[in-house]
């Protein structure tokens, strides 16, 4: 078994194992931490750090509320001024292919890395 699984990693495989009483060793649950974390990381190289900052709420925000933010919300979270600021975010996005939206629809933005 790999001993490289970084530490933080082997502390959230202990404690589950520890939590669960589960027959599974805490580098194996570590394993699959860190490598469900990976998969699931957002693709970031090549953004401004406000389209990062943007995607990584979107993301986080529909992890919490299964929809998208509204313009407003993403508009108040980015420190925008205004909701034009927000609607360029988004256009840079779907543009570099980052985020998906449905026209004609409300909170329809998606991740493109895990749009189904």
């Amino acid at each position: 078994m790999s001993t490289d699984i970084p530490e933080a990693y082997m502390a959230r495989a202990r404690s589950f194992v520890e939590a669960h009483d589960g027959a599974r060793t805490v580098n194996l649950v570590a394993l699959a931490i860190m490598e469900t974390e990976q998969r699931h990381k957002l693709p970031l190289a090549g953004l401004t750090s406000r389209q990062a900052q943007a995607l990584k709420f979107i993301d986080q925000y529909q992890a919490e509320h299964d929809c998208s933010p509204s313009f407003d919300e993403l508009r108040e979270a980015l420190g925008l001024a205004a909701k034009s600021g927000v609607h360029r975010i988004i256009s840079q996005l779907v543009d570099r292919g980052r985020l998906v939206r449905m026209p004609n629809r409300a909170r329809s933005l998606q991740i493109a890395s895990r749009a189904a």
